[in-house]
């Protein structure tokens, strides 16, 4: 049997009506399913089935869009959809299996299926469910003759669309990893580098606050400090002395 056949369809409605009512989506919902939920959640979860969007369904129900989102992000709004929805693939075989055959039978569709052996064109209902999946829109148009009373008709001119081989071709090889995005950069890009500070450049008064400071935090923190450390990238001061040996001539900062 034909996929298309296996499949029901079902009308959904664009924009959800400002008047609470049934929807046409609510035999999806088994009582199960919206247990515990308040009266408000269960009302949300059928708006949400006939309109993924939070925001429309907000103003459709007369609600604030900030609580639509609170509702949707639920835990049990979301088990409750999660559960609608697992259910509603089921019932229309909405699976993998399915989903990578119509995108085959898309990217390998041949034309010369449409044809018969003496390059007519064939009936619509001759064709193969794998032909016909992969057709996209079918036009049909009456031709006529003359003009006025002494107009005939002659026959049809039909015009046949497929789907985009390439595009599904692509869908394909990307889910068999075939291909893979990258990302490419061209074209000179400015780098600017920032050299090292030099601490020694500063002012021994001035490091000797900034060690302070640094002290003053560790403390704060009750943090025991290791008087060998030189934190903060500069020379730590200890009795006028920098901690390699050598000693600090204050004079030179005066």
């Amino acid at each position: 049997m034909p996929l298309s056949k296996k499949i029901e369809s079902e009308s959904q409605e664009p924009g959800l009506p400002k008047q609470r009512r049934k929807r046409k989506l609510k035999p999806l919902v088994k009582p199960d399913d919206v247990a515990g939920l308040t009266p408000r959640q269960e009302e949300f979860v059928h708006a949400h089935l006939a309109n993924p969007y939070a925001s429309q369904v907000a103003r459709a129900e007369g609600i604030k869009v900030g609580t639509a989102y609170q509702m949707l992000y639920n835990a049990k709004v979301q088990a409750a959809l999660r559960a609608i929805r697992q259910r509603h693939a089921e019932r229309l075989e909405v699976n993998n299996h399915n989903t990578l055959l119509e995108l085959a039978r898309i990217a390998f569709s041949d034309i010369r299926n449409l044809f018969n052996p003496d390059g007519s064109l064939r009936n619509l209902t001759e064709l193969d469910d794998d032909t016909a999946a992969a057709v996209s829109a079918v036009e049909v148009r009456e031709i006529y003759e003359g003009e006025g009373k002494n107009r005939k008709f002659v026959g049809y001119a039909k015009q046949i669309k497929f789907w985009s081989k390439t595009a599904a071709l692509d869908k394909l090889a990307r889910h068999l990893g075939l291909i893979k995005d990258a990302v490419h950069f061209t074209g000179k890009v400015d780098v600017e580098v920032t050299p090292k500070f030099n601490w020694d450049a500063v002012p021994l008064d001035v490091r000797r606050q900034l060690l302070a400071e640094v002290r003053r935090q560790e403390a704060a923190a009750g943090l025991q400090a290791d008087p060998k450390q030189l934190p903060c990238g500069f020379k730590e001061l200890v009795n006028g002395e920098v901690l390699d040996g050598s000693a600090v001539d204050e004079s030179k900062d005066a």
